[in-house]
């Protein structure tokens, strides 16, 4: 019989987690432990039968209220996993705490068919391991015409940027307090210690999802 439990972050069973997503067909580096313990200010999760399948929950208080959201620097999560024919992504749904009365999460499953609210969105994943060549020639002809007079104004492409020196250039483009700006430093840190080899075009998606 199938089961889906609600457990706190304390409770979740890292190895386990973390092999659930390393096998699901939607895998990506969101929906590791290691990321959302950086990323996510507080994430809790639904556990289906012993982590065949398991969403996360990243949540946050403001003004009294507990709501669950996407973090910063994070594309769309997901439903990770096999999720077993007995269970509907409704039922999921429905399991998640009533304490968290707004949802403001990306998934990305298709929701809108179960949940009235949800909006279907368009997601675009750049494949960035190609040359810099090659990815220019399919830009379109407007957006090299604006490379070109970028050029002429005296502004290049620079390569090999140290995420240090990057963060500080975000918190100048963006308006992110310090603490949101030192995550991908965390996460660069925490990557390295277990071993998580992140490469260049892993990067430029993180940084893609906030530029």
């Amino acid at each position: 019989m199938s089961s889906i439990l609600y457990l706190e972050r304390k409770d979740i069973d890292v190895q386990k987690w973390n092999a659930c997503i390393s096998n699901s067909e939607n895998e990506n580096i969101y929906g590791y432990a290691e990321y959302l313990d950086i990323m996510a200010v507080h994430w809790d999760a639904l556990v289906i039968n012993d982590y065949q399948a398991v969403m996360a929950l990243p949540w946050k208080q403001k003004l009294g209220q507990t709501y669950i959201y996407t973090p910063r620097f994070t594309s769309p999560l997901a439903i990770y996993g096999d999720i077993p024919e007995s269970i509907k992504i409704k039922d999921i749904l429905d399991f998640i705490p009533m304490k968290f009365r707004l949802w403001d999460l990306n998934l990305v499953n298709n929701l809108s068919l179960f949940s009235p609210s949800a909006i279907k969105r368009k997601n675009h994943i750049l494949n960035l391991l190609p040359e810099y060549e090659l990815l220019r020639k399919n830009y379109r002809p407007s957006y090299r015409n604006l490379l070109k007079k970028a050029g002429a104004m005296g502004n290049h492409v620079t390569k090999d940027i140290l995420i240090d020196s990057w963060s500080v250039r975000l918190r100048i483009w963006v308006s992110f307090d310090a603490s949101t700006i030192s995550r991908p430093l965390k996460l660069r840190n925490c990557m390295v210690e277990i071993g998580f080899r992140i490469s260049t075009s892993v990067w430029l998606v993180v940084v893609g999802v906030v530029i």
